[in-house]
């Protein structure tokens, strides 16, 4: 099959880069148009995962936008031309759009529609507010019109969860094309098995002085939506009673400097390192891992964690509660509550043999449910579903 993929931040989103790449492996042409390339996103969240920083086989377009906005980073850019002519040129089959905010995903839902190419369209957020007065305003009557046009056109419309499916039937997507497709995994890559984790997590370890303290880790974005504030307090209670404890927290953001100095002013002992291109050993430096958001979709970073045996703690929001079932491989908490935080940590903490037994039922709910291959394979046999 050829098919057209469109986004805003192509190179931004990791599984979305790992699943063109896993395509391409298959066979199929796989052709990504996006508004931003690799140099544009320097310092906002351009990590591209492990070995799939390769685009070999894949066809990459930037499309030239005609509003660019520099903080937050966003371009309002419609490429008829452009999206008509790369269908034309590569005889693509399929369109498959992510997230209705880029005006990328609009230009090519329309165009498709235009040329009878069946197309898909994929929600992977949840609508959050960026903060930017201006932002959120235009966004809002964004969604109200384009975002609205970009469901009801789409012949199918994705999710990872569940839970996520409120956005796109607010905007108008009918009940029956939603198709819940949960994100994977890749089980060969994210394994606490893979030669020198270990020793790369002992190296982290004496790097940064932690010795045999116990760490409390968080990956991804640095934004008010992750409740970061809730675990930067509930590590004060924390470490009043378990004061060999430390808090690593990996990622970057607008948040960031603001967390700096919540953490300086309760004098709690935490460490912020910016995003890491090896992701790997920092999961493994980790004995526990915690996800406090306020809204989520379904986290990468939970899956990733669990696919390397960790402990995990979420917030009791969106698809988290599709992952985790409390107190069997985890345990979920609700947001903005950094006390019953602060208690699920303690629990972990106190019982090693608890934090093994939920880390080993992780890994294998991973493996069964999440794996990446067939997280691929579904969107295959949803494509060749509407060809025929």
């Amino acid at each position: 099959m050829n098919i057209l993929l469109a986004a805003e931040y192509y190179h931004g989103i990791p599984r979305l880069v790992r699943f063109s790449a896993e395509l391409a492996k298959r066979g199929h042409g796989v052709n990504v148009i996006t508004s931003y390339l690799p140099a544009s996103l320097v310092g906002y969240q351009s990590q591209i995962s492990h070995d799939y920083d390769s685009f070999s086989g894949i066809n990459i377009f930037e499309a030239n936008p005609h509003i660019d906005i520099p903080s937050p980073p966003y371009t309002a850019t419609f490429p008829f031309r452009q999206v008509a002519k790369l269908i034309k040129l590569r005889d693509i089959q399929i369109c498959h759009t992510v997230m209705a905010w880029a005006t990328t995903s609009a230009s090519v839902a329309l165009v498709s529609k235009v040329l009878r190419i069946p197309h898909v369209h994929e929600e992977n957020g949840i609508g959050t507010k960026t903060g930017y007065l201006l932002v959120d305003l235009i966004a809002e009557n964004y969604d109200l019109t384009i975002s609205r046009l970009i469901m009801r056109l789409a012949k199918k419309v994705i999710v990872l969860s569940k839970s996520q499916a409120d956005r796109p039937l607010k905007l108008g997507a009918k009940a029956e094309n939603m198709v819940v497709i949960p994100s994977g995994v890749d089980c060969s890559f994210f394994n606490p098995k893979k030669p020198k984790v270990t020793e790369g997590a002992q190296r982290i370890r004496d790097k940064m002085g932690l010795g045999d303290a116990t760490v409390i880790g968080y990956v991804g974005r640095l934004v008010p939506v992750k409740g970061l504030k809730y675990l930067l307090l509930a590590m004060k209670e924390l470490q009043q009673e378990f004061p060999n404890t430390h808090l690593l927290i990996v990622g970057d953001g607008l948040q960031k400097a603001e967390l700096e100095r919540i953490t300086q002013t309760l004098g709690i002992n935490a460490s912020f390192v910016g995003w890491k291109k090896d992701l790997l050993p920092y999961y493994e430096t980790f004995d526990v891992f915690v996800l406090p958001s306020l809204q989520e979709g379904l986290s990468h970073s939970l899956l990733e964690a669990m696919a390397m045996k960790k402990p995990v703690i979420a917030t009791n929001v969106g698809g988290n509660k599709d992952v985790i079932t409390h107190g069997k491989n985890g345990f979920l908490v609700p947001a903005r509550n950094a006390m019953l935080l602060s208690s699920s940590v303690k629990k972990l903490i106190d019982n090693d043999g608890l934090r093994k037994k939920i880390g080993t039922l992780n890994r294998e709910t991973i493996e069964k449910k999440f794996s990446w291959k067939n997280a691929v394979s579904q969107f295959e046999d949803l494509y060749r579903s509407l060809l025929h």
